[in-house]
């Protein structure tokens, strides 16, 4: 075929790359489908100029790459048409994902993938407009089954779905998902959602914000770590960053100085940095005390961490900042974040969600009565949240997770409902032309004395007769 498109005319050459790159619209998403064998011919990625001009008209905030008239692709296709589409896509900043697909070619995806953190995964083009097509009530009661492997996308799959409005059934396991799927009007399987998170595996746990570390932290770690989140996590509260390097080397100076960099800052609010699973044997007693002369915790393992209660329980005051004011930027996003944070209580409680009264003023709630989140966000426009639950909402909203998982404390549940809620906070935002990153959510056990320090506006809500608070500030 190669052969033969060399011989002919370049008006024939389009037309001929036009039918390898197909493009459709379905509602905010564009879809292309490659034709044939995906490898190394870079014709075969050509997009037109009709095409480009389509998207760039329609302005989708959706594009997928079908690969259900693809024969084969190997990484470097893989790369080529990724290239091609992501190129397109940031004109709009619209997110990318790969569908239509069988477990062989879902599972070359995600290696070929590996790292990166702003693609999703969809099995058929049908799974993904459940993430991305338009939302009607009368789809609430769509039949939805849901399994992964991997347990942080199950939750997070789940999560998305029921804070669209669907209500999913969640399989626990690989046997149950087999033997029930075909009752199902939707199988969610082979999928994989965008993360959030860089490059660098980050988890919540407990309100402790965990690094795991596969390597030496050497220069590449430094300059993927994001120096922007830790700072506003030490913001919104939280008072343990551990560096869990169980599966890494042991450390030299230069990681040494960059954790001695980040316990300086930590000190400031009182938090600390902490190292679980250094190898002890390997790593010299100079390079040990040095860790200890900067005031930074040692751990044989994550394990022996988590079991030391006096170390959880304790962690200084904050850090002594001057308050901050409103911004105008910040007024003028209110009325958009808050009708975000209504809707997805809404669907996620299947109850009706109303706001009671707005002012602006310092925070204040009664800490005994609330389950209290905090998420920062910075970016094109600077800000935090403070939303305020109670625990029967809570159970409500995160009922799907709660009850297939013995292991998830609610803590944890409130939590990933905070991410569904900044997941769509940026979603809207960057609609606007708006470009922000968040932090992991804190869970509060007691209100802090910075949040009390800032003015800001506080939204009481009411969902269906139980008290919600809603707190924006700078």
């Amino acid at each position: 075929l190669r052969d033969l498109r060399a011989n002919l005319n370049p008006a024939i050459n389009r037309e001929i790359s036009r039918r390898f790159m197909r493009l459709k619209f379905k509602d905010d998403t564009a879809i292309f489908y490659p034709l044939g064998f995906l490898d190394g011919d870079v014709s075969k990625y050509e997009i037109s100029e009709k095409n480009i001009n389509s998207i760039r008209q329609k302005s989708p905030r959706y594009i997928l790459i079908s690969l259900k008239n693809a024969v084969y692709f190997n990484k470097i296709g893989f790369n080529l048409i990724l290239e091609a589409v992501l190129k397109l896509a940031a004109f709009n900043g619209a997110s990318v994902g790969f569908c239509d697909y069988n477990e062989v070619k879902f599972k070359a995806l995600k290696r070929m993938s590996k790292g990166m953190t702003n693609l999703s995964f969809f099995e058929t083009a049908n799974v993904a407009a459940l993430f991305w097509g338009e939302f009607k009530p009368e789809y609430a009661n769509r039949r939805i089954i849901v399994f992964n492997d991997d347990a942080d996308q199950k939750r997070q799959i789940a999560l998305k779905l029921s804070g669209i409005g669907y209500i999913p059934t969640i399989a626990k396991d690989l046997k149950e998902f087999k033997s029930l799927h075909k009752n199902f009007e939707y199988s969610v399987y082979l999928t994989q959602i965008k993360s959030s998170k860089k490059d660098i595996k980050t988890t919540l746990k407990e309100n402790v914000v965990i690094y795991e570390l596969e390597g030496f932290i050497d220069s590449a770690f430094i300059n993927n770590f994001d120096q922007k989140t830790f700072n506003n996590s030490l913001k919104i509260g939280f008072k343990f960053f551990v560096f869990d390097m169980s599966k890494s080397s042991s450390i030299n100076i230069h990681g040494v100085s960059f954790l001695a960099k980040l316990s300086t800052v930590c000190a400031e609010y009182g938090a600390a940095i902490v190292v679980c699973g250094l190898k002890l044997a390997s790593t010299s007693q100079v390079l040990k005390n040095d860790l200890e002369d900067y005031g930074i915790l040692v751990y044989k393992s994550l394990g022996e961490f988590y079991e030391d209660d006096g170390t959880i329980a304790g962690g200084g005051g904050s850090g002594e900042e001057r308050p901050k004011n409103l911004t105008k930027d910040i007024i003028n996003a209110l009325p958009s974040l808050l009708a975000t944070v209504t809707d997805t209580l809404a669907s996620m409680s299947g109850s009706t969600v109303t706001k009671i009264s707005t002012a602006i003023e310092r925070f204040s709630c009664q800490e005994g009565k609330f389950n209290i989140g905090s998420v920062a966000f910075y970016g094109d426009l600077e800000a935090k949240f403070i939303l305020c639950l109670q625990k029967n909402d809570i159970k409500k909203m995160c009922k799907i997770l709660l009850q297939n998982s013995e292991n998830l404390s609610l803590s944890q549940a409130y939590a990933d409902l905070l991410s569904v809620i900044c997941d769509r906070i940026e979603s809207q935002l960057a609609r606007q032309g708006i470009t922000v990153s968040f932090t992991l959510p804190h869970i509060l056990e007691v209100t802090q004395d910075e949040n009390n320090k800032n003015r800001g506006v506080l939204v009481r809500l009411d969902i269906d007769g139980s008290d919600a608070i809603f707190f924006l500030s700078k």
